[in-house]
């Protein structure tokens, strides 16, 4: 799993093993109180998205605004040009 750091947080490449699963887990624990959301690690924002870099570990996820968690994506898939990076 690759790292890099990005806005001086270190970020792990996503596993996307049953992400959808996983994904789909994550809503629900936001929704019924279990998780809750952060602002965004890198700025502050609120509208955030959840980022995950082990889909198993579904209720582990990262806080990024939009901007933040597509530009992260972006970079992994430049780094992994082979590899679909999903957002």
């Amino acid at each position: 799993m690759k790292e890099i750091i990005y806005e001086g947080i270190i970020f792990k490449e996503p596993d996307f093993i049953d992400d959808m699963k996983y994904q789909s887990k994550t809503r629900v624990a936001i929704k019924n109180g279990t998780l809750k959301k952060q602002p965004c690690e890198i700025c502050g924002e609120t509208e955030v998205f959840a980022h995950h870099e082990i889909y198993s570990d579904y209720l582990n996820v990262r806080w990024l605004c939009r901007s933040h968690h597509l530009r992260l994506h972006a970079i992994f898939r430049q780094l992994n040009p082979r590899v679909l990076i999903k957002t």
